[in-house]
């Protein structure tokens, strides 16, 4: 193995926390999901199959997501009360609309940068969740989420340009 993808796994086995293996984790659409506590590989379940997860952002049917990136997780998000309405500022744009600015950068200077995509994602996933007519300070699971994933600069590497 050559040494930074050995010094990647390595980073991807220190920085992420554990994740426990649940034989009864499911996609939001009820697709089975294997997470390996060793490889942290995130896989699908068909039949006696796995196959890779593909990269991106996965919402859980308990309301959590994952963040996989070439099969691997990199980032966990707990589900919260979706049943309590909360809302930020008045007037302030969205916790994934932030996101989508620091990771992406203003007029997409770094859409190309890794995290940039699942930045999007989870911006789709907020505005899908976010009633019709509701201000986008309203706080949806995929609001948590990117408060979250703010934090993390491994990933959602901020942009400079």
């Amino acid at each position: 193995m050559n040494k930074p993808r050995r010094l990647f796994l390595l980073l991807v086995t220190v920085v992420v926390p554990t994740v426990v293996a649940d034989n009864n984790m499911r996609l939001q659409d009820g697709t089975p999901i294997f997470i390996d506590e060793t490889s942290r590989g995130v896989y699908v379940l068909e039949g006696n199959i796995r196959r890779p997860l593909w990269g991106g952002v996965h919402r859980l049917e308990n309301g959590s997501s994952l963040t996989v990136n070439g099969g691997i997780l990199i980032n966990e998000f707990h589900a919260v009360n979706e049943n309590t309405p909360r809302h930020g500022p008045p007037g302030a744009p969205s916790r994934c609309e932030v996101l989508v600015t620091q990771v992406c950068g203003s007029e997409d200077k770094c859409a190309t940068h890794r995290g940039c995509q699942s930045a999007r994602q989870l911006l789709e996933m907020e505005k899908n969740e976010r009633p019709p007519g509701d201000p986008p300070s309203l706080i949806t699971p995929s609001s948590d989420s990117c408060i979250e994933a703010l934090r993390d600069i491994a990933y959602f590497v901020p942009c400079s340009k």
